[in-house]
């Protein structure tokens, strides 16, 4: 019976360990929350960044477009 008891003893000694580690590298709500914000501030950040090159791509394909139709009438008009 002793030698149960010591290995009993023993046991919950090292599951107290291991439940101290873990509660130190668990993390904890607040931790959540921050991590949660940064995110979400990263995801309107990225939405903004999409959006503004959206636009750029857009300016460029209709000055292209303008641009390619107004080519040929200069070119007649610098030709004659």
């Amino acid at each position: 019976m002793e030698p149960d008891l010591a290995e009993l003893e023993a046991d919950i000694a090292a599951m107290k360990i291991d439940i101290a580690v873990l509660k130190a590298n668990s993390a904890t709500k607040a931790d959540l929350a921050d991590v949660r914000a940064a995110l979400s501030s990263e995801i309107a950040n990225t939405r903004a960044a999409i959006a503004e090159a959206k636009s750029a791509i857009i300016m460029w394909v209709v000055g292209a477009i303008f641009l390619a139709q107004l080519l040929p009438i200069l070119a007649k008009i610098i030709v004659k």
